[in-house]
Order: structure tokens, then C-alpha cells, then sequence
């Protein structure tokens, strides 16, 4: 086995080990369990074009990243496992994919190696990877933007691809690599983006990504109200009420508490970065610092800030980490960390007796189960948006089925069972 196909595999081993190992965990909670059952909804209204939750038009976001785990449930069922394994199987590409930027920085397999097992080997990276997020599908879609941009003329049309993706996926977040770029063109007087290639590029951007967007616009147009409006407009006034006014101190604070073992190392690197100046013959290494400058000034624009939001960052720390390890001439050592650090976080994965994921609706269970084993379809009173998603995502089988069981929180005569406050009620087939 030659050198690269033995850090291949290193990559792929340890990317498998941290990302897949608990991805069976059977408990969703927050936007992870709405997600799942968005995509649930798709396969049961089989409307590919408009988003549901709960049978209501849900417009926060667009399609992409919910038809990907809606053909996970297409091929291995409906369970949590479906809808976590496209954002682990991203984040696996996107330790490859910083692999590659690795060589081309560093002209030595080694230090790309460290730069990937930095990204890979961090707890906030792991934990949104492993839940059912859209951060890992979209970081791949923005760095691959930013790297086939980064190669030359020859692969700008193929830029458009990822790029058309991304804002199939998360919208005007998919512009953060092609912006960077673009910037970092414009203080270097380098317009090697005026060209057809570059044009051209762009219109596959479009063929991608607008025909959902003009459906929107044509069909539902509310769509545009929710997710410029409120998911971006008044995320950035402060007004959505779905997270907390912070300042532009909290994502430091979030670095210190979250980007570990890579914040040391990263510390380091920006120190070698600037000492030995080695931006200055390398085009890579100031587009990249341009891209960490832009996205943290982006991040930090919402007055509602988010520590998913450091994800997008992940990459790019990365290599500044396995800079500092190539000044310091550790790089063999660090790999050789790596193997036991795998296995023991393995043995953690199998011994550990409790979920990663913890269980918050652990007084539903039961009426989960009777649910089940009637093999009803529900309607609910009384119930939080969330307990809502569980029931739906967890208890029915057939979503097309009409209601037979009411599930309330309200106390009333005749009910066919109850437990921890939870009561369900038989309903005629008229209507109640």
C-alpha cells in the first residue's frame, strides 16, 4: 500500500469510527426531529416541491437537504439512523475534501492528513454531524465551491455545481466560498473571474438551483416572507425569537469552550502564519484567511447568534492547526496519537451505557407504544410543537391513515388509556 492510499484509509477509518459509530441512536429532539419528519411527510404526501410539517407548509427552509434524507428513508426505512446518515456521510466528504485542499497547501500527504484528523476529532464538529443537521451537507457544498474556484479557469464550470446545491440547501449561505474568492480576487487586482468559463459556471448555478425558487415563487410565495424575511431579515434585527441576542464576543467564547484539541494548535498556527509569512508566495493560504476574516464578520452580522455556526469555520481551522504541527515538526507524532485516540474513543462508543443523544421525551414512550401496536394514525390537543414531531415521527406508521386515537393532555371521561398526563381518546370515524 503506497503512501496516499494508506493515509486514504487512516482518513476514512477514523472519519468512520467518530461520525457513524452512535448514528443509531433512536432519540431526535429540537429542529433534528422536525427535520426527520419534514422529510417523513415527504414520503407519505409524496410532494417533492413543498415542504410539510405537521400537514402545514413549512418554509424555513429550502428542499435539498430534506429530499436527501427522504431518500435515506426510500432505502433503509424510516428511523432516526436514516435521517442521521447523510449528514455523517458529509461529514466524512468534507474530511476528504480538506484532505485534498491539504495537498495543495502543504505539498506534503502528511500535513493534509493532520489537517482532516483535526476537523474530524473534535467533539462540536461530531456532535453536529451526528444529529440531523444541514451544517456538514452545506459546509461540503461551500468548500467545494471554493475549491474547484481555487483550481483555475478549467474548473469553474464545475464550481456551479456545489454552488446550485448549496442554495438548494441553505440558500445565500452558499455564496460564503464563491464571495470569499471573489474578495480575495478583488484585493489582489486578480480578475481571472472575467472569463466564459467563470460566466458559465454561474449559469449552471442557476439552471440548479432556480427552478425550485421560481416554482416558490409562482405556487407559494409565503415561502419568500418566512425564509428572507424571517429566518434571515429579522435573525439579523433580532426579532425571530428562535435563539439569543449575543455579542460579538460569544463565538470566542464558544472557540474557547468547543474547539478542542484544535485550538492550540490553531492558536499556533496563526502565529507561524504571520512569523514566517508564508501567505506570501501562496495564493491558498490568503484566500483561506480571507474566507475565515469574511465568515466571521458574517456570523457575528445576526443579532441572533448560533454556535452551529462556528461549523463553517471547522475546515479552515483546521489547516492553520496542521500548520503549526508542520513548523513544529510533529507531524508523525500527532498521526501516531490518533490510533489510540481512535480505539479509545471506540471502546467509549461500545461500553458507554448511556445515549450521546439524550431523551426528552422519555414520559411519551409508553403512549408511543400503544400507538404503535393499534397501528393508529393520531390527532393531538394540547400538545408542544415538539411533542408533536415525536408522536408523528415516532408512533405513526401510516401518516395517510385517518385519525382513529386523539392524544391530549386535557382529562376527560371515557379515556382508553393515560400516563404521565398524556391521555388518548378512541375517535369515531366522524370527524371530532
Amino acid at each position: 500500500m503506497n503512501e496516499e492510499k494508506k493515509y486514504l484509509f487512516i482518513l476514512f477509518l477514523i472519519s468512520f469510527v467518530f461520525f457513524f459509530a452512535r448514528i443509531w441512536e433512536p432519540y431526535l429532539s429540537g429542529d433534528a426531529l422536525k427535520h426527520a419528519l419534514v422529510a417523513k411527510e415527504i414520503i407519505f404526501t409524496k410532494d417533492w416541491l413543498n415542504l410539510s410539517l405537521g400537514y402545514e407548509p413549512y418554509l424555513k427552509k429550502p428542499p435539498f437537504y430534506f429530499w436527501l434524507i427522504a431518500i435515506s428513508y426510500k432505502i433503509f426505512g424510516i428511523s432516526a439512523f436514516s435521517a442521521r446518515l447523510f449528514p455523517a456521510l458529509f461529514g466524512i466528504f468534507n474530511a476528504f475534501l480538506i484532505y485534498i485542499i491539504g495537498k495543495e497547501i502543504f505539498k506534503e500527504k502528511i500535513y493534509a492528513l493532520i489537517a482532516a484528523l483535526f476537523f474530524v476529532i473534535n467533539w462540536h464538529v461530531l456532535r453536529l454531524t451526528t444529529i440531523v443537521r444541514m451544517e456538514s451537507i452545506i459546509t461540503f457544498f461551500i468548500f467545494l465551491n471554493f475549491y474547484l474556484l481555487m483550481k483555475g479557469k478549467k474548473y469553474f464550470i464545475l464550481s456551479g455545481i456545489p454552488l446550485g446545491l448549496g442554495i438548494l440547501t441553505k440558500g445565500p449561505l452558499a455564496f460564503l466560498g464563491i464571495l470569499s474568492f471573489l474578495i480575495f480576487c478583488l484585493l489582489k487586482r486578480d480578475f481571472r473571474f472575467v472569463c466564459w468559463q467563470f460566466l458559465f459556471g454561474l449559469f449552471i448555478t442557476v439552471f440548479i438551483s432556480s427552478p425550485w425558487y421560481i416554482y416558490e415563487w409562482i405556487e407559494n410565495k409565503a415561502f419568500f416572507t418566512e425564509f428572507l424575511g424571517n429566518q434571515i431579515g429579522a435573525r439579523i434585527t433580532g426579532s425571530l425569537s428562535e435563539g439569543e441576542e449575543r455579542n460579538y464576543i460569544f463565538y470566542f467564547y464558544r472557540l474557547l469552550t468547543n474547539f478542542w484539541p484544535g485550538l492550540p494548535f490553531f492558536i499556533i498556527g496563526i502565529y507561524f502564519f504571520f512569523k514566517k509569512k508564508v501567505f506570501i508566495e501562496n495564493d491558498w493560504w490568503k484566500t483561506i484567511f480571507v474566507y475565515i476574516i469574511f465568515v466571521f464578520i458574517i456570523i457575528n452580522v445576526p443579532k441572533e447568534k448560533f454556535t452551529r455556526y462556528l461549523y463553517y469555520l471547522y475546515p479552515s481551522f483546521a489547516l492553520f492547526c496542521a500548520l503549526a504541527l508542520k513548523e513544529l515538526n510533529g507531524g508523525k507524532v500527532f498521526v501516531k496519537i490518533t490510533y489510540p485516540l481512535t480505539v479509545f474513543y471506540l471502546l467509549i462508543v461500545i461500553l458507554y451505557p448511556h445515549p450521546f443523544h439524550k431523551d426528552k421525551f422519555k414520559n411519551c414512550h409508553n403512549t408511543c407504544k400503544i400507538i404503535k401496536n393499534m397501528d393508529a394514525n393520531i390527532k393531538t390537543e394540547g400538545l408542544s410543537e415538539l411533542e408533536n414531531c415525536y408522536f408523528y415521527f415516532y408512533c405513526v406508521k401510516d401518516l395517510n391513515k385517518k385519525p382513529s386515537v386523539l392524544i391530549s393532555k386535557k382529562e376527560r371521561k371515557k379515556s382508553i388509556y393515560s400516563q404521565d398526563g398524556i391521555f388518548l381518546y378512541k375517535i369515531n370515524n366522524s370527524a371530532e
